[in-house]
């Protein structure tokens, strides 16, 4: 990997409180697992494989940024279709983990790197594609990630992020889950400001959990966290998970959970989001 893409002197940022608290809590919750056991036809494994496709589809040569790479979960498989694929995470723990992941792979073309998502340690236009998948919503000024993936992103470059509505089922059930990182989600109109004002142009913008499918509380939304749902959200429609039908059809695509955008920079540079 070449290294004139890393910063000499990265912008190191101060944390605030709930900043250092949600990095504590999150190394508890997933440093030193075991990578997931993927049964093909359940939900999740298919969501994730939808990932996959979605990043191989855009690529189109260069480097790729696996933005909150965590235990490395999706690196082997972007390195197996892209030139250089850099990652980064704030925990040592975890790149650890993804070292050890991609040496096993041999991946060759793979870079791990120490950095903070809002303060990336990466030169300006030094990067052709991003994704961040299941991080953006644990991320208490969002703003500033989307503002940096602006910044280190070539122009025309490509960001894939993975967002978390606040006006969904899947925020209440994270609000009874109390082991959690505390929930960051936000409004649907919130994301696309902050967007154009980076300098994004969003160009696909696909929508999944319009249920929770997962957890136990609170108590009265049960009937709908039950396994069965997870089944049958999983099946395979013309292609396309049914969740991801229903949660993209107007005009439950508003509550429905995650939403998994991929963002053109449009200008040379970020405009500023504001914050």
């Amino acid at each position: 990997m070449s290294q004139h893409r890393l910063d000499p002197e990265p912008r190191n940022q101060p944390l605030d409180a709930l900043e250092q608290a949600q990095r504590e809590k999150y190394r508890g919750l997933y440093a030193g697992q075991p990578p997931p056991a993927r049964d093909p036809k359940d939900y999740f494994t298919r969501q994730y494989e939808a990932r996959i496709e979605l990043v191989r589809r855009y690529y189109a040569g260069g480097t790729v940024l696996d933005l909150c790479c965590g235990q490395g979960h999706y690196l082997p498989r972007v390195a197996e279709f892209a030139e250089r694929v850099l990652g980064v995470d704030f925990s040592p723990e975890m790149l650890h983990q993804a070292k050890r992941l991609t040496a096993e792979r041999a991946c060759g073309n793979v870079e791990l790197v120490l950095g903070n998502a809002n303060s990336l340690p990466l030169v300006d236009c030094s990067i052709e594609l991003i994704y961040c998948f299941s991080s953006l919503y644990t991320i208490p000024r969002y703003q500033r990630t989307v503002s940096e993936c602006a910044r280190v992103l070539v122009p025309g470059g490509l960001a894939i992020l993975d967002f978390g509505i606040r006006e969904s089922l899947n925020t209440l059930v994270c609000r009874a889950s109390p082991d959690l990182a505390v929930a960051c989600h936000v409004p649907l109109r919130d994301i696309h400001r902050t967007l154009r004002g980076s300098g994004f142009g969003v160009e696909e913008d696909r929508a999944y959990q319009i249920l929770p499918l997962w957890g136990s509380g609170p108590w009265w939304l049960r009937p709908l966290l039950h396994p069965f749902w997870r089944w049958l959200m999983g099946r395979r429609v013309g292609g396309r998970m049914v969740d991801e039908w229903l949660s993209n059809a107007w005009p439950l695509r508003r509550f429905a959970f995650r939403h998994i955008m991929v963002c053109r920079k449009l200008s040379c540079g970020p405009l500023g989001t504001g914050v």
